[in-house]
């Protein structure tokens, strides 16, 4: 699911009740999508049994997370998807992106436009 205004904090206290008690969460999408505090909440009280995310809001991780103090809690780094493979495309379109900027065509997927 995309992080958007309308779906901020899509899981929170009240879709969590929904939830049969001790389910377990996890979050590999956006941080943002998650009251954090209602899931450390739903935590403590039992009504969710675990709760594992490679993502939080905002990165990296504030000391003061009420995840770092909630039990049966697995964070990850936000690194799900460095494999082997994603690694050696991303050096393989940097280096296709260098020649092509040397040879002076425009690069590959560029974010902002060249002046």
């Amino acid at each position: 699911m995309n992080l958007t205004e309308e779906n901020k904090e899509f899981v929170n206290a009240s879709r969590i009740g929904q939830m049969k008690r001790g389910a377990y969460l996890i979050n590999c999408a956006r941080g943002g999508l998650i009251h954090e505090g209602d899931v450390a909440a739903a935590l403590k009280s039992g009504q969710l049994g675990g709760y594992g995310a490679d993502v939080v809001e905002p990165e990296p991780i504030a000391k003061t997370n009420p995840l770092l103090s909630a039990p049966n809690v697995v964070l990850t780094p936000h690194v799900a998807s460095r494999t082997y493979e994603s690694v050696e495309r991303q050096g393989t379109m940097a280096a296709e992106n260098l020649i092509r900027v040397l040879s002076g065509q425009p690069p590959l997927a560029q974010a902002n436009k060249l002046s």
